[in-house]
């Protein structure tokens, strides 16, 4: 049996020669190991997510962060969605509003996207209260056809308010929130 040099695989960190299929078979435990993908994926969507502190403009870096938690928030509808329309979970004419309103926030988050992405103009705080606003609308008209209130992802109007509290000024939080308890408070209606 012929042994391999140490030369061609040390940047395994290996000091003694390894025969070939024994090399082989090693890679390949390394390199499809779950604990390994699971990191390297892990890591690579916590980066995705990372508020980009390198922006010079800080409602801009806000905006594009906003932007990066709303394609998450599009993968996370589109998931549920299917699920719950497989399941025959919602009724089938709820179908339409919700394609509808996942065909809104797409192109929306690509205009924000690149128009914010690439410019180097200051962006004022009542876009990014109006960027929070819609978001609160869309999650409101999600939540309304999927039973309201009742809706067990009601607690994201919890995480919205918070957001909104750190991201957006102090003389435009009350108007936020206030959009906030409107919303809340069109939930309660019966949608029946």
């Amino acid at each position: 049996m012929r042994r391999l040099t140490i030369a061609k695989f040390a940047p395994f960190g290996y000091n003694q020669p390894m025969h070939k299929a024994a090399h082989s078979a090693h890679f390949l435990s390394t390199l499809y190991s779950p604990s390994r993908i699971f990191r390297n994926w892990g890591s690579a969507i916590l980066s995705f997510f990372k508020y980009p502190f390198q922006q010079s403009n800080a409602e801009q870096a806000k905006i594009l962060w906003l932007v990066k938690l709303r394609w998450l928030a599009i993968t996370l509808f589109i998931f549920f969605g299917s699920i719950a329309y497989a399941l025959h979970l919602t009724p089938t004419y709820q179908f339409p509003m919700y394609i509808g309103i996942i065909g809104l926030i797409v192109p929306f988050n690509l205009f924000v996207q690149v128009y914010f992405g690439n410019s180097s103009q200051d962006v004022s705080q009542i876009i990014l209260c109006l960027h929070m606003a819609f978001d609160l609308a869309v999650l409101t008209a999600m939540l309304f056809m999927t039973r309201g209130i009742e809706n067990p992802f009601v607690g994201l109007y919890f995480l919205h308010a918070c957001l909104g509290g750190l991201l957006i000024p102090g003389y435009l939080t009350l108007p936020f929130i206030a959009i906030t308890h409107v919303c809340l408070a069109f939930l309660q209606l019966d949608y029946r």
